[in-house]
């Protein structure tokens, strides 16, 4: 027997268009195909947070076994009965993000002279640029001290399914949102700012910020039962997917519950699948994951994230004749003349012409993906271009969307200013981009590296693209 290989990340079932068949879709993917039928499928995302739902797997003749469990655990006598069973979801705000922290440290180094026998002292400035995923969940209903304020991993295993009506459980009601998903990110940006309290002596500009936030709600599955133990009523709240016991006392709690109003849910989004066809002939597009496509049949542009300052032209670099040659995807971010004229960003050495250029496939580590930022945004204005009308097999999907360039591109900007300046307006991370381009620039392997095929000045190593 083949083992099944266990899933990592969130991850939602949801069933197929065409035939029906369940689906487990991760929650990064753009495109994927029904196993059953082939169809190859798209995920709509919505613009509002989308609503999601996790079954319990505990059934109500067990509850009385847990209860009893966790008291003979604790040496307190068992239940005499069970008076009552009431099951709810609760709802939680799922946040997902990149955090950035940026540090500008100062170091003093020791320099000892063998002929003088004395040392000097030199101060060094060193810039360090570091992100990562943040991952948090922030409870969203109104029971403070009863139920867990976190989800901690859970969500990161635990199968989810998008919210309707059939796919809440018989018996189960959902209580109401208390906490608006503006109140939930603002908690998010003060836990993080925690991170700040850094003695401004060692490290200077010290700043962490969360980049594109991504919310969801997650409803997540309660027991609340009431049972006799030497004659008392004691209240007990159940974990809808172990049966362990949250919270436990002698007071009634079911009064309150706070029941949600059905607007509260259809005002939030719902997750989407449909077949990934081009919405101009009906053609099926290619399965690659991809944000962006052209149609075989009719050449009409598929993007798959809405940007109101995209530019709906794809570019490409005139490359060579090398038949190793790689197209690779750039998002070329302008931002208004008055803005780079404010903070005088410089990449490469040169005053840059209002472009920030970010690579549009996956680069994990942030200093290699800055360097290749300002290669690229350096030699722009000298890459002679022409409009492309269709993907080639040699043209690599677009892994990384709009938003999160975007954000990426903010982060170039703060990393490029403190730097040199040792100062950070938090307003940069909000300056507004005024066109949003896509370009494909032609390289080619040599020795180690990638060396583009135009101007042969533009390098990184393979391993940054996984070749």
């Amino acid at each position: 027997m083949i083992p099944v290989k266990a899933k990592r990340g969130f991850y939602i079932a949801t069933s197929c268009p065409a035939c029906g068949a369940e689906l487990e879709l991760e929650s990064d993917f753009l495109t994927t195909s029904c196993s059953s039928c082939c169809s190859v499928l798209r995920i709509l995302t919505p613009a509002t947070p989308p609503v999601y739902v996790v079954k319990a797997k505990l059934l109500d003749k067990d509850v009385r076994f847990h209860i009893d469990r966790h008291l003979k655990g604790n040496a307190e006598p068992l239940t005499h009965s069970l008076d009552s069973v009431r099951k709810f979801y609760f709802p939680y705000w799922k946040i997902d993000a990149i955090l950035l922290r940026l540090r500008h440290r100062k170091e003093t180094r020791i320099n000892y002279n063998e002929e003088t026998n004395t040392e000097t002292a030199t101060d060094l400035k060193k810039v360090e640029t570091m992100l990562s995923p943040y991952d948090v969940t922030i409870a969203a209903g109104g029971l403070p001290e009863i139920i867990p304020y976190s989800l901690g991993e859970r969500p990161e295993y635990v199968k989810t399914m998008p919210y309707s009506e059939e796919h809440l459980q018989l018996g189960f009601e959902l209580l109401s949102i208390e906490t608006p998903w503006q109140d939930a990110i603002t908690k998010a940006n003060r836990a993080v700012e925690q991170l700040n309290h850094i003695s401004a002596e060692e490290s200077g500009v010290n700043i962490s910020l969360l980049l594109r936030p991504v919310l969801s709600l997650i409803n997540f599955p309660y027991f609340l039962a009431e049972a006799n133990v030497r004659g008392k009523t004691r209240s007990f709240v159940l974990d809808g997917l172990t049966g362990r016991i949250v919270y436990s006392c002698s007071d009634g709690i079911s009064e309150q519950l706070q029941i949600a109003d059905q607007q509260q849910s259809a005002e939030l989004g719902r997750l989407g699948v449909e077949l990934h066809r081009c919405r101009n002939c009906g053609e099926q597009l290619p399965d690659t994951r991809s944000y962006v496509y052209i149609c075989r049949n009719c050449q009409q542009l598929t993007v798959l994230e809405d940007c109101p300052e995209l530019n709906r032209r794809i570019l490409s670099v005139q490359g060579s004749a090398n038949v190793d040659e790689q197209y690779f995807p750039f998002w070329m971010f302008r931002l208004p003349a008055e803005q780079m004229n404010v903070f005088r960003i410089r990449f490469g050495g040169s005053e840059n012409a209002g472009a920030i250029c970010v690579p549009a496939f996956r680069i994990k580590n942030f200093e290699a993906l800055y360097r290749l930022t300002r290669r690229i945004s350096c030699a722009m204005s000298k890459l002679p271009m022409f409009e492309s009308r269709e993907l080639k097999e040699n043209y690599l999907p677009v892994a990384v969307g709009i938003a999160e360039a975007g954000a990426l591109a903010h982060v170039a900007l703060m990393r490029e200013v403190v730097g040199k300046t040792e100062e950070l307006p938090r307003t940069l991370a909000d300056l507004p981009f005024e066109e949003v381009s896509l370009f494909y620039a032609p390289f080619h392997p040599e020795s180690y590296f990638l060396v583009d095929s135009c101007l042969g000045a533009v390098t990184f190593e393979k391993t940054l693209a996984g070749v």
